[in-house]
C-alpha cells in the first residue's frame, strides 16, 4: 500500500481511503489461490513423469462435438497455450499419393487435417518455448505401414533434435526437467513374443494345384520398426494391477471413464492402482457415450494417482473450469507434483487424520457481467454456488444398515457414475440453501458438497448478501480436493461469463 502511495498517516495508524480498499479486496492482491503455488518451481521437476499430474486433451483436434464437427489445427495451438502437455492425434489413411495420414474421429463425419501439419504446430510452439516441459503426442494409429513410415519420417525431420528417442531396456522414467523442449510419442509398438497381446490373423484358405496348402508370408506387426522406435509410452492392455506391476516403466494403460469406475468397485484395486502409478503411467479418459464432447469430474482419477486425465478441451464445464484450477499450480507448466494421498502408503492409511473443516461466507460481488456475455437485457438476479469436490474413504451415512436408494450418483460435470451399488444420495434442507452429497459405503468415490446463497433481485452491479450464513465443509482429502465458486443468474440466464 505505501509503495502504491494508498496508505497515510491518520490518527498515528496507517489508513486507506475506501476506493482503494475496494481495488485491493477484488485485485489480484487478494487472491484466494495461493500466490506462492502459482509460482513455477524448477526444484520439484526433479521426480519421475509417474509422479505428476499431467496436462491431458482428449481428441484434442475437434472444434465440437464427437460426430459432426470441424478438426482444426488451431485446436492444438490453443490446447498448447492453455497448458496442455499431453495431445491426441487420431491417424488415418488417407487418399494421398504422398502417404500422408490424415487425422479425424473415426467412423464419424468430422473433417479431416493432415498429420504434418499438427507436427508442425508442435514445432513452432517448441521453438517459441524452448523452456517447456515435454510435450508427449498421443497416438491413436490406424494406419497402415507406409503412412506408419510417413509418420515417422515426419516426426524426425520436423521435430529434429527436439523428438525424443526413447533409449531400448529403459528401468526408470526420466522427470521433466531431464526432457526440457522435449516431445515424446505415445503409442504402441510391436508385441513381445512372451506378450498375450500377439496380434492373430485369421489366414485365407489356398491350396495350390498339387494339393499342398500354400504357406502364407509371415504377418507383419501392426506397428512399423521405423514409428516403433520412436514411441516412448507403449500402450497395453489392462488385466490386473498384479500383472501391470510387473511391466516396463515405459508400458502403460489407458482406461474409460467407466472402466474408473468399475474397477473402484473393488476396494482391492485402490491401492494396487495406486503402486502401479509409482513407477508407470495412466491415462483417462471420457466415455464414448459423451458425443456432445462433455467431461467426467477429473477428481476421482486424479486421486488414484492417474497422471493423464484427459479432457475434452473444447468444452467449456464443470471439469474443464476444475482442470484449468488444477494446473494453475506451478506456473501454468503443465506438471504438478502429485501430493502424498496419491501414492502408495501403509495399509493403516486413515484419510481422517488429515480432514480439515473450510468455512466460507459469501459477502458481496461487483460488476458481474450478464450471462453468455451479452451488453444489453434484463439486470440479473445473482446467487453464487459453492461447490467443493472432495473424496471419501469409508463412511456411515446413518448407521441403520438399511439398503442403498439408488445405484446412479450424478456428478456436477453431468456423468453417471453406473453401478455404485452402496451408494446413497442425500438432500438436507438448510434455509434457503442446499447442501448434496453422494456417498459410498465401501469404496473411495467422488464427493460433491454444493451450497448455495439467497438471490440479489436486480444487481449485478454491487450485490450484498449481508445474512449469508457461513457454509462449513468437511474435507477428507484437503491435497486432492478443490472448491469451486460459481455466480449464477436467477432469472434463468445461467452461468455468468
Amino acid at each position: 500500500f505505501v509503495k502504491r502511495g494508498w496508505a497515510g498517516k491518520e490518527n498515528k495508524e496507517e489508513t486507506i481511503d475506501r476506493l482503494h480498499f475496494a481495488e485491493y479486496l477484488f485485485g489480484p492482491h487478494n487472491d484466494a489461490f495461493r500466490p506462492e503455488k502459482v509460482m513455477f518451481d524448477r526444484t520439484l521437476m526433479d521426480k519421475p513423469l509417474s509422479h505428476y499430474w499431467i496436462n491431458t486433451s482428449h481428441n484434442t483436434y475437434l472444434t465440437g462435438d464427437q460426430l459432426k464437427s470441424l478438426s482444426s489445427v488451431e485446436m492444438y495451438a490453443a490446447a498448447l497455450q492453455r497448458g496442455c502437455k499431453c495431445l491426441e492425434i487420431d491417424c488415418w489413411d488417407s487418399d494421398s499419393k504422398t502417404n500422408n495420414p490424415m487425422v479425424y474421429h473415426g467412423y464419424t463425419v468430422t473433417s479431416k487435417i493432415p498429420f504434418d501439419e499438427i507436427i508442425s504446430c508442435v514445432k513452432a510452439y517448441v521453438d517459441a518455448n524452448p523452456e517447456t516441459l515435454p510435450i508427449i503426442l498421443s497416438l491413436e494409429n490406424h494406419c497402415t505401414h507406409p503412412f506408419q513410415k510417413r509418420m515417422a519420417q515426419t516426426l524426425e525431420t520436423t521435430l529434429g533434435d527436439a523428438l525424443y528417442i526413447p533409449k531400448p531396456g529403459m528401468l526408470f522414467l526420466p522427470s521433466p526437467v531431464e526432457l526440457v523442449g522435449k516431445v515424446l510419442i505415445k503409442g504402441k509398438r510391436p508385441a513381445e513374443k512372451e506378450d498375450d497381446e500377439t496380434i492373430t490373423v485369421e489366414s485365407v484358405d489356398q491350396t495350390l494345384p498339387d494339393g499342398k496348402e500354400n504357406s502364407s508370408e509371415p504377418v507383419l506387426p501392426k506397428i512399423c520398426p521405423e514409428l516403433a522406435r520412436l514411441t516412448m509410452f507403449n500402450g497395453v492392455k489392462y488385466r490386473n494391477f498384479e500383472q501391470s506391476n510387473e511391466m516396463s516403466c515405459t508400458d502403460m494403460h489407458s482406461f474409460s471413464e467407466l472402466k474408473v469406475s468399475k474397477l473402484t468397485k473393488d476396494p482391492a484395486n485402490v491401492p494396487l492402482w495406486r503402486k502401479y502409478n509409482l513407477d508407470h503411467l495412466s491415462r483417462t479418459y471420457p466415455a464414448g457415450g459423451r458425443v456432445d464432447s462433455s467431461n467426467y469430474n477429473p477428481i476421482a482419477a486424479w486421486s488414484l494417482g492417474c497422471q493423464m486425465v484427459a479432457l475434452n478441451f473444447q468444452t467449456d464445464d464443470s471439469a474443464m473450469v476444475l482442470n484449468d484450477g488444477r494446473f494453475r499450480e506451478n506456473g501454468g507448466c503443465g506438471y504438478v507434483l502429485r501430493p502424498r494421498s496419491t501414492f502408495p502408503m501403509n495399509e493403516d492409511r486413515n484419510s481422517c487424520k488429515g480432514r480439515v473443516m473450510l468455512r466460507i461466507r459469501v459477502l458481496a460481488a461487483a460488476c458481474l457481467p450478464k450471462p453468455n456475455g451479452d451488453i444489453a437485457g434484463e439486470v440479473i438476479d445473482p446467487f453464487v454456488v459453492v461447490r467443493v469436490h472432495d473424496m471419501i474413504d469409508s463412511v456411515k451415512v446413518d448407521g441403520s444398515g438399511s439398503s442403498p436408494k439408488t445405484n446412479v450418483i450424478k456428478d456436477l460435470a453431468g456423468m453417471s457414475i453406473t453401478g455404485a451399488k452402496n451408494s446413497v444420495v442425500k438432500d438436507i434442507t438448510d434455509k434457503s440453501n442446499v447442501i448434496k452429497r453422494s456417498i459410498s459405503h465401501q469404496v473411495e468415490i467422488l464427493e460433491t458438497t454444493e451450497r448455495k446463497t439467497d438471490t440479489v433481485k436486480d444487481n449485478g452491479f454491487c450485490p450484498q448478501w449481508d445474512d449469508s450464513e457461513v457454509f462449513s465443509f468437511t474435507v477428507s482429502f484437503p491435497d486432492v480436493a478443490m472448491l469451486q465458486i460459481v455466480v449464477m443468474d436467477d432469472d434463468g440466464g445461467g452461468l455468468l461469463d
